[in-house]
């Protein structure tokens, strides 16, 4: 790998599970806000 290349970096990190809402709380780092994300959509992905 050439080290003068500039590789951004994203990632997204799962912080929260809602029980009541049965969603999960993600964040993204190219987003300011936090992502809520229903379970059932999560198990299709």
């Amino acid at each position: 790998m050439n080290n003068s290349e500039n590789i951004p970096i994203h990632y997204v990190i799962m912080t929260r599970y809602d029980e009541v809402k049965n969603c999960v709380l993600i964040y993204d780092c190219d987003r300011e806000d936090m992502i809520e994300l229903a379970v059932s959509d999560l198990e299709l992905a």
